[in-house]
């Protein structure tokens, strides 16, 4: 595809605004990869809102168009364009030289079998990322529509910024409790109601403070203290992550592992009825990566 193919835009109608859609950027030098995730998604809407498509077929369109239009909620991301790493030096750009933290950013890779290690999600600040021979329309549309969500919660969170601890707490807790309710979904969508029974804590530690984020009902009522009390077990698991500063894996789940360049660090400790697949892990590193994210940006 020709690098210097014309950028497309969305139709709007008459009247209607860049505040009445949620912009997403397609970045991908296929064009049918373009004309089918506009047919997929055409005429679906999000929380009352459009959204409008935005085409770029390199990295060097996706960087200009990223400079015009700030406010892009999603960017779906093919990883190889010009070069081999196009997909990575974008992300870069975005995260890094535009400082922009927001957008969500799912890669896209039409390589089977392709999975990026969690050092390369990590340092590239990637949400999520998909085979496009996996994306059926219904997984599409599910990808899209998870994060928009996403995007929608951290804006919420930005606008609502109250300069007293424990409203700024309480508003952390319930974004944390939500987005640990949708990742149990999505993880029991997939394992055919073998996931039953799981327990989940999500842990973060800032400076001085532990907190307990959020939690599945087993561990409900308990601030760190009391909980490292009651379950010395799960204090020398999460201990042992900490001290490694790395997941780790344990008789039944795993404790993950994440810190962000503030130097907080979020634990979410899971101890599952079923063995933890390869995609199970990966929901779990992604969803502390996502929740690491947001406090950062809260706290700054």
């Amino acid at each position: 595809m020709d690098a210097k193919k014309p950028m497309k835009f969305a139709q709007k109608t008459k009247g209607e605004s860049i505040k009445d859609t949620w912009k997403v950027l397609i970045v991908d030098d296929e064009e049918s990869v373009h004309t089918i995730t506009n047919a997929v998604l055409n005429g679906i809407t999000f929380d009352h809102k459009k959204l409008e498509f935005i085409s770029a077929y390199s990295g060097t369109q996706a960087r200009e168009l990223m400079q015009e239009n700030p406010d892009i909620a999603l960017i779906l991301l093919d990883v190889v364009m010009e070069n081999d790493n196009a997909g990575l030096e974008f992300v870069d750009y975005v995260r890094n030289d535009l400082e922009n933290k927001m957008v969500r950013i799912v890669l896209r890779t039409g390589q089977p079998g392709y999975a990026p290690e969690k050092e390369v999600i990590d340092q590239y600040d990637i949400n999520d990322y998909k085979e496009k021979t996996e994306l059926t329309a219904q997984k599409l549309y599910t990808t899209v529509i998870t994060s928009l969500r996403n995007f929608k919660d951290l804006i919420d969170l930005q606008n609502q910024k109250i300069p007293v601890e424990k409203k700024q707490n309480s508003m952390m807790y319930e974004f944390s409790q939500t987005a640990l309710e949708k990742l149990i979904t999505t993880m029991k969508e997939s394992c055919e109601g073998k996931c039953e029974g799981i327990e989940i804590v999500v842990c973060e530690f800032v400076k001085e403070n532990k907190m307990i984020l959020a939690s599945t009902e087993s561990y409900k009522g308990l601030d760190y203290e009391g909980f490292i009390a009651k379950y010395p077990d799960i204090q020398e698991a999460i201990e042992k992550a900490l001290e490694l500063k790395s997941s780790i894996s344990i008789e039944k789940g795993m404790v993950s592992y994440y810190e962000d360049e503030s130097g907080n660090e979020n634990i979410v400790y899971v101890n599952s009825p079923k063995h933890l697949t390869q995609n199970d892990i990966q929901l779990i590193e992604m969803f502390s990566f996502n929740i690491s994210s947001a406090i950062e940006l809260y706290y700054k």
